[in-house]
């Protein structure tokens, strides 16, 4: 997985321009402002943030403090068109990793994020090498001693109170379920871990387990009957084999990730859902996507953070 790398900037040209000079190495997210970027801290483990100083609302040298107020040693750079000694040694004494002046040659942009990317991998490396040092851990069942297991747990941690859907991808026997209970038990939801093999279910009755039917509704409905969707209701549903999900389920799922909603089998009338979806797969999903066999719209919508890796 690529460094990322967090760009604020209130006009769109210099946010292109940044991520023109730095996708080839980086994931690259972009904001209009340091208010919207602060939450995609919780969703995600960035390695560097380039932040303009000048913007309305929060400006760039109190968006260095916010965000170290959440992740303190979270390399900042700012950049900003209107530089003096002033401004950069303010930056620097609230703790900005660099300052670079407007407009810059995108190689020195490269090789100063390459700087602050590696600083934030030593950090990250030293502070799991500490950890190290008190044997193995265990966290919702997950026990290990690996710095890889030790990063799953570290995003774990920081996106499981939230609400956002994970995907987790792995070979199977993995411990993909093992990672999705322990998502629930870190959150903060009161209903109930449903768990739901999409391999296990044959297409035609699909819909109808995630998200019931009424009486009638076809040959052999013979009551009404709820979901797993219904029965996750508060709490967490695990949908694994993401990747054999049928095209026409797709695009339903995704209307309940966007519209929290969905619709039983033979009914009209939409059902709201408050439910954490957690979606496992060993499939190449990005693939795919590629191939057409896998909705685009729902891979993003799944994978608001970046995966939890094979």
């Amino acid at each position: 997985m690529k460094p990322q790398v967090m760009v604020i900037d209130d006009l769109d040209s210099a946010r292109q321009m940044v991520k023109r000079a730095l996708s080839r190495s980086y994931d690259v997210y972009d904001f209009a402002s340091v208010a919207e970027a602060l939450p995609a801290l919780d969703r995600a483990a960035f390695d560097c943030v380039i932040t303009d100083l000048r913007m309305p609302g929060i400006d760039g040298l109190e968006g260095l403090k916010r965000f170290h107020q959440k992740i303190p040693a979270l390399p900042v750079i700012i950049v900003t068109a209107f530089a003096t000694v002033e401004t950069a040694v303010e930056a620097m004494k609230a703790g900005a990793f660099d300052y670079l002046k407007k407009p810059f040659d995108p190689e020195e942009l490269e090789l100063l994020v390459g700087r602050a990317v590696e600083h934030m991998r030593l950090r990250r490396e030293n502070e799991q090498l500490r950890s190290a040092l008190d044997g193995s851990f265990s966290v919702q069942g997950i026990v290990g001693r690996s710095n890889a297991m030790r990063e799953v747990v570290s995003i774990l941690e920081r996106v499981a109170p939230t609400d956002v859907p994970i995907l987790i991808e792995g070979e199977s026997g993995t411990g993909k379920d093992m990672v999705a209970r322990a998502v629930h038990g870190l959150s903060k939801r009161a209903g109930a871990y449903i768990a739901l093999n999409m391999s296990a279910i044959p297409e035609s009755l699909a819909e109808s387990e995630l998200f019931g039917h009424e009486k009638g509704a076809f040959t052999g409905a013979e009551t009404t009957r709820a979901g797993f969707f219904a029965e996750a209701e508060r709490g967490t549903l695990f949908l694994d084999e993401i990747g054999l999900l049928a095209p026409t389920l797709q695009a339903k799922l995704l209307r309940v990730l966007q519209d929290g909603e969905y619709i039983p089998v033979g009914s009209r009338r939409p059902r709201k859902a408050n439910v954490r979806v957690v979606c496992a797969t060993n499939e190449d999903l990005a693939k795919n996507v590629e191939q057409g066999k896998f909705r685009e719209d729902l891979y993003y919508r799944i994978r608001v953070v970046p995966p939890l890796a094979r």
